[in-house]
């Protein structure tokens, strides 16, 4: 029966898991890897990203980094803000307007949301929804980047990342 549900979902256009290490989380049928995972040593900690989309401006993005010592609540908080600001003083710079922080989670997590309009990107302008979350000495950025054209599905498809996004 099980197995039979598997192949009705596969034919209906079920969804894309995505799992890798503790990371496991759902997008929409159709949708390709579009930035192959790819991991390198960063200034705080290891960094591994990967992309799913339709094409590389209509994609949601997921970094990891590995934070060692950053445990405390207060030092998750002061983490969360502080990525935050930096993407929202970039964005600005970029002359992008940006709305946030505002609570926000990823799979259940709580953490700190940006949503932004007109980001100029390799000449294409972008609307983006960034998510970041600390756990477990982890920090977990989301960001869900869209054309115009594309806004609504990719504003679906970041909804589905976000809500079936979970840690094992």
């Amino acid at each position: 029966m099980a197995l039979a549900a598997s192949f009705m979902l596969a034919a209906c256009g079920g969804p894309n898991t995505y799992t890798s290490g503790p990371i496991s989380f759902q997008y929409p049928h159709g949708w390709r890897t579009v930035l192959p995972p790819a991991s390198t040593p960063g200034g705080a900690g290891r960094t591994t990203r990967v992309g799913v989309g339709i094409d590389p401006n209509d994609v949601v993005v997921l970094v990891t980094t590995d934070l060692s010592g950053v445990t405390s609540a207060q030092d998750i908080q002061s983490t969360e803000q502080s990525v935050v600001q930096s993407l929202a003083d970039g964005a600005k710079n970029r002359g992008a307007s940006v709305q946030g922080p505002f609570a926000d989670k990823i799979g259940g997590f709580d953490g700190l949301g940006l949503a932004i309009t007109g980001l100029q990107i390799s000449g294409s302008t972008l609307v983006s929804r960034v998510v970041v979350v600390v756990r477990g000495g982890v920090e977990y950025l989301l960001n869900c980047l869209a054309t115009p054209g594309h806004a609504d599905e990719v504003g679906k498809g970041c909804a589905q990342v976000i809500s079936t996004f979970s840690l094992s």
